[in-house]
């Protein structure tokens, strides 16, 4: 089941509107729940509505804050929404669909503000080097010789200190 939730221009931080597909086990969820209408959240308090919803159901958690005058607050540690926006562009470049692609889908109309959701992992560029590793060795015999991200010589990670060099 593939399902595409529309998003109106008012909805979106750049005032375009789009389509966001959801991935199916997210459909195949939706379909069992009935449905409701009304908002979710409030779009004047988002950060407050969503504090609230990731602390009810232990995503985060409210602490209670005081400051040298004796005034009080509750400070929330956890879950935000832009870690959700962040992972899912990380998870669509990781699985090789076009950056282009996956800017249309998060709603980014720059690259420079892609870029900034688009984390470089460490992993992510010790995959690049063993590649590049891995093209460089010797050919072997075609048949029995494969080459893949999996297979590739393991390297230990070692730590280096550094030296400045003038």
């Amino acid at each position: 089941m593939r399902l595409l939730i529309r998003l109106e221009a008012d909805q979106t931080k750049n005032a375009t509107a789009r389509f966001i597909p959801l991935p199916s086990i997210v459909a195949e969820s939706l379909a069992h729940i009935k449905p409701k209408t009304g908002t979710v959240f409030d779009s004047a308090n988002l950060r407050i509505e969503w504090a609230k919803a990731c602390t009810a159901v232990g995503l985060g958690k409210m602490q209670e804050q005081e400051s040298k005058e004796g005034n009080t607050w509750k400070k929330y540690s956890g879950l935000i929404v832009h870690d959700l926006r962040r992972s899912a562009i990380r998870n669509m470049v990781a699985a090789g669909n076009p950056e282009k692609w996956c800017m249309a889908i998060s709603g980014h109309k720059t690259r420079s503000v892609f870029d900034r959701y688009n984390i470089v992992s460490t992993t992510d560029i010790t995959t690049a080097m063993r590649r590049v590793e891995a093209a460089s060795l010797p050919a072997g015999d075609p048949d029995t010789d494969t080459v893949s991200d999996t297979n590739l010589p393991v390297v230990k990670q070692i730590e280096v200190n550094a030296v400045t060099v003038q």
